[in-house]
């Protein structure tokens, strides 16, 4: 079960390790424990309260610190880190689908979030499926109908990230329509659709989608 959300400033809990699910289910396992460990103790108060909550800008900025961090961890500490990261993307993930999207929006662009977001498609594959399927999702929410949050998202580098995290994963069909996703949002934009167009980035992701198919008719 969900603890309650704790108060402003109280200890997080105990940090829990149930057994993994699998790469996009619930489960936490032992290494992704350890990752979120890493994380600010605000970061994992959040995670551990229901999602049902309603997100404040204390608890976004949280989050932005808590991916922040992660985005900053050497690749020699990369144990858990996808899932970790996940977690992460997977609570903003669901307030950019709720009422409060809009001020979740207006908090990643005020938080500079748009860099942590793309280094979160940006790992060894070994350890970015799960993140690079969530963060593509969240990118795609951030973006609709968010003009400033789709330019901050570009020139982050987040069309070629999105395309290597593709790339990345040739025959992963979930991490495909993820990224498709993203591009889609970004493209609906009015200003970046022209950047978008002239990146070739729709060009090579049917590229790899139609690698992957021409595999399975082999």
């Amino acid at each position: 079960p969900l603890l309650p959300w704790p108060g402003i400033g109280e200890e997080p809990p105990p940090l829990r390790r149930p057994r993994s699910r699998g790469a996009l289910g619930g489960g936490v396992g032992a290494e992704v424990g350890v990752a979120l460990e890493r994380l600010p103790p605000a970061a994992r108060r959040i995670l551990a309260a229901s999602s049902d909550v309603a997100p404040t800008r204390e608890a976004a900025h949280a989050l932005c610190e808590g991916l922040r961090g992660m985005a900053a961890l050497p690749p020699g500490a990369l144990a858990g880190h996808g899932e970790a990261t996940a977690l992460l993307l997977r609570r903003l993930y669901t307030w950019l689908w709720s009422g409060w999207a809009p001020q979740v929006q207006a908090w990643l662009h005020e938080f500079s979030a748009h860099g942590p977001l793309v280094s979160a498609l940006s790992r060894p594959a070994q350890h970015s499926r799960v993140a690079a399927y969530w963060g593509c999702h969240v990118i795609g929410r951030a973006v609709c109908g968010h003009a400033r949050n789709a330019v901050a998202f570009v020139t982050a580098g987040a069309v070629a990230s999105i395309c290597d995290a593709v790339d990345g994963h040739p025959e992963d069909t979930e991490v495909h329509l993820a990224g498709a996703t993203a591009l889609t949002y970004l493209a609906s934009s009015d200003a970046t659709r022209d950047r978008l167009a002239a990146s070739g980035a729709l060009g090579r992701l049917i590229r790899t989608v139609e690698g992957h198919l021409s595999d399975d008719l082999r």
